[in-house]
């Protein structure tokens, strides 16, 4: 009888242990899934933020132009994707390597604000908003050097021309000349300043037609060049005379 007594006894600890283990787990399982909750509402609030982020851009697009810019014109952001009547609406924040360019406010950037190997980037927003559109990062691109074209006339032969090429480089480089052409007679080229001084004797008039081309090449030394034609014409009775 007592033996019965216990076994009932023990029974009834184990039965009610399991139930007490059941309804841990049950509440461990009510406590997992409120933390999960938290956890969706926060993945669910980054994502609306970054959602946000996206309509206030997807329908947005900035094109710079020129597409190569250099100092030679004004840098332009173009905002592809918004109506006409909504430019007026938008801010804009220029950077010039990294660096804020304070007194550019416009979709429009003067060259007075960059020169040659400059990085550039614009930033883009709606009035009130908070997120900016950035555009790609762009570097102002190298000028080649320009040239004043000029038209030899009426050279008599034999005799000595001089000739100085007239060249500028929009970036401020220094410019190196190169002589293209091999001219009969004696010549004399200066490489630094582009002057020419070629004196042709009697002998050297039957290898010479006229008009005349000479070609140079003007290198502003950061791989921009200009290759150009000088014509030289002669006077037409000075060969005949030679013929």
């Amino acid at each position: 009888m007592r033996i019965k007594l216990i076994f009932l006894l023990c029974l009834a600890f184990l039965i009610g242990g399991c139930g007490s283990n059941s309804k841990n787990d049950e509440d461990f399982k009510i406590s997992k899934g409120k933390r999960r909750s938290v956890a969706e509402r926060i993945q669910s609030r980054d994502m609306g933020s970054q959602q946000s982020v996206t309509d206030e851009t997807e329908d947005l697009t900035l094109k710079f132009f020129p597409e190569v810019p250099t100092v030679k014109s004004d840098l332009q952001i173009i905002v592809q994707g918004l109506p006409e009547d909504a430019e007026e609406e938008l801010e804009y924040l220029w950077l010039k390597n990294k660096k804020n360019i304070a007194e550019a406010k416009s979709g429009i950037l003067s060259t007075t604000f960059f020169k040659k190997n400059d990085w550039i980037q614009c930033w883009v927003r709606r009035k009130g908003e908070q997120f900016w559109l950035k555009s790609p990062i762009i570097q102002i691109a190298n000028c080649p050097p320009e040239i004043q074209p000029a038209q030899i006339e009426n050279i008599r032969l034999p005799g000595t021309i001089s000739y100085q090429i007239k060249a500028t480089d929009p970036d401020g480089d220094q410019l190196n000349y190169y002589l293209n052409t091999k001219l009969p007679g004696e010549v004399q080229f200066d490489e630094k300043s582009g002057l020419l001084i070629w004196k042709v004797a009697e002998d050297d008039i039957a290898s010479i037609e006229s008009p005349f081309n000479v070609d140079f090449t003007v290198s502003d030394g950061s791989g921009g060049e200009t290759k150009f034609s000088l014509q030289f014409n002669f006077a037409e009775q000075e060969v005949e005379k030679k013929e």
